[in-house]
């Protein structure tokens, strides 16, 4: 018989006609059969690659089908019509595919089933660590890359984020290196050591805030009329840098004096 495709059962009627030699006797014999409708199983990911994780809604665009077991090559199943949305993960270093099959029953018991694949692109990760967040200048920092993903721009400022602005390129997943950081305005500067992670295709960035204490240059002048008699000697602080900072003067005689106003 024909493939049946209309979605609902296509009744044949047999007959058996059988007659004696003398074709004056005969007897006739009728049957149905019936010819299910065939049913097709297909759906479509909306999405086929995707950076790790990746969230993929499906959509079933089966025909004559009442039933399904949906299997999306994670390990987890449905039998829903329409899924939830999956979350596919990779922690490799190379492109992760899972094939998903979805399977299709009918309210005939007619089955068929189809697959489709995902692809999750290569684990990519902006991690470092740094062994100090703050400090006075110039401010060395240590930093450690615990990056994955294969490319790294680091960049010791975020005010241009553009790779090719970048202040260092590594393709080193273990790299230490150092960075120094300067600051000479006279008041606390704040600064975002960031690290953007590529992997070819998906990006992550992750900035750590970097306090630099502006540098201090302790000086001063002092005035003294008469060097060979007991006499009065002017002191001026003419320290640089830090903002406001506290002083603490000690003389050589055993005296001191702590934030004193100047000139005394």
């Amino acid at each position: 018989y024909p493939v049946n495709t209309t979605g609902g059962d296509v009744p044949y009627t047999i007959t058996l006609t059988v007659r004696d030699h003398s074709n004056e006797c005969s007897s006739t014999s009728t049957k149905t059969v019936n010819s299910y409708s065939e049913n097709t199983a297909n759906f479509s990911p909306q999405g086929s690659f995707g950076c790790n994780p990746y969230t993929v809604n499906f959509v079933n665009n089966s025909f004559n089908s009442a039933t399904y077991l949906w299997e999306f090559g994670d390990g987890s199943t449905s039998n829903l019509t329409t899924p939830a949305a999956i979350k596919y993960f990779n922690s490799t270093n190379a492109t992760k595919t899972y094939q998903v099959k979805l399977t299709a029953t009918s309210n005939r018991g007619c089955t068929h089933d189809t697959t489709a694949t995902v692809n999750v692109y290569r684990y990519n990760d902006a991690d470092f660590a740094v062994d100090k967040i703050a400090g006075c200048s110039p401010l060395t920092i240590s930093v450690i890359n615990n990056s994955r993903g294969g490319q790294y721009y680091w960049f010791w400022d975020d005010d241009d984020l553009t790779l090719a602005s970048r202040d260092k390129f590594s393709t080193n997943d273990l790299d230490p290196f150092i960075v120094t950081y300067t600051n000479t305005s006279g008041v606390t500067e704040k600064h975002n050591l960031t690290v953007i992670a590529f992997n070819g295709n998906c990006y992550d960035t992750l900035k750590r805030e970097i306090t630099v204490y502006s540098s201090i240059t302790a000086d001063f002048d002092f005035v003294q009329n008469n060097a060979c008699d007991s006499s009065q000697v002017i002191f001026t602080n003419t320290s640089i840098g830090g903002g406001s900072y506290v002083t603490n003067w000690n003389f050589g005689d055993g005296t001191s004096k702590a934030n004193p106003s100047t000139p005394f």
